[in-house]
């Protein structure tokens, strides 16, 4: 399997499009890596298990390789919005390639509301609450420092951090009608 590994690799740095892999091509590597695994856990000789630490470092740092090169092609591929033969792609790759290709829909949906100017700025809900008891400083959600707090102040609080304090029973909420 190493021979398979080193080959499908050369000839994926050799090319520069996506070279065929076998659907169990990722299936057959990790079985490779798993024994060799089990063979250094369990392999008493020395030598053989030097070589066997050795072939397997070799692996994975070739796979790391061959998996970077395929999705560095791949990639490629998706932003300059060519098409890939699936038939290329094992099936890993294949739902690698379908999020790939959401992630570029989105990207260019949201460059088309930046131009058309439809951005908008994400409104903060804040809450009003009473204080029950002394609190310390707190941090909001927003990183802003909030407090201390005496019983029976009141202070506007984002959404988030005024529920939790009320869930504790330290506050509670205020509601005004306008």
């Amino acid at each position: 399997m190493f021979n398979e590994l080193f080959k499908a690799w050369k000839k994926e740095e050799a090319n520069a499009e996506l070279q065929s892999l076998s659907q169990d091509f990722y299936f057959n590597v990790n079985r490779y890596i798993n024994d060799l695994k089990e063979k250094i856990e369990k392999e008493q000789d020395s030598l053989k298990l030097q070589l066997a630490k050795e072939e397997y470092g070799y692996a994975i740092k070739i796979l790391n390789k061959l998996v970077e090169s395929r999705l560095r092609k791949v990639m490629k591929n998706v932003i300059e919005g060519k098409k890939i033969p699936l038939e290329l792609l094992t099936e890993e790759e294949k739902e690698l390639f379908t999020l790939l290709n959401k992630a570029t829909d989105l990207i260019i949906e949201f460059k088309e509301k930046l131009f058309k100017g439809k951005i908008e700025a994400k409104k903060e809900k804040l809450t009003v609450i009473r204080f029950l008891q002394q609190l310390p400083e707190i941090i909001g959600e927003d990183l802003k420092t909030y407090g201390p707090f005496e019983d029976e102040d009141v202070a506007v609080l984002p959404e988030e951090n005024a529920e939790a304090l009320i869930k504790r029973g330290v506050a509670e909420k205020i509601i005004y009608k306008d």
